[in-house]
């Protein structure tokens, strides 16, 4: 689980440099995404390579932050207006969780050519 402990150091540094506005809770905005790719990992590495499966996984992981982002905020018992600020980064945050998928295949592809070509790893 590498990368959820690169996430949630992620949130002890944001929340340490003030990035936020829910205090230690913050952290978990950094790791649900984390939790969600790790616990889809096996089922991403059974799919053949294709850019959608990414672009739902991304598109998980976008979710889950958005949700922990709505809990949070349910969680310090806000009132109403409060969820708008949840709500108004709603459609950027899927959207662009849809869209790192096509990066991330993208990184990917061009990454195995590289390996299969030599150029990485330290092959002739």
């Amino acid at each position: 689980m590498g990368r959820n402990g690169c996430r949630s150091v992620m949130g002890v540094i944001g929340f340490l440099q003030g990035d936020g506005r829910f205090g230690i809770l913050e952290i978990l905005k950094n790791v649900a995404p984390g939790v969600v790719i790790d616990l889809a990992e096996p089922w991403v590495r059974r799919l053949p390579g294709w850019a959608l499966g990414y672009c739902l996984l991304g598109l998980a992981a976008a979710v889950a932050r958005t949700t922990t982002e709505f809990v949070v905020v349910a969680m310090l018992g806000s009132r109403a207006e409060i969820y708008l600020f949840p709500m108004a980064k709603l459609v950027p945050n899927l959207v662009a969780g849809f869209l790192s998928g096509f990066t991330t295949f993208l990184s990917f592809a061009r990454s195995i050519a590289l390996c299969r070509a030599g150029r990485i790893l330290g092959g002739s």
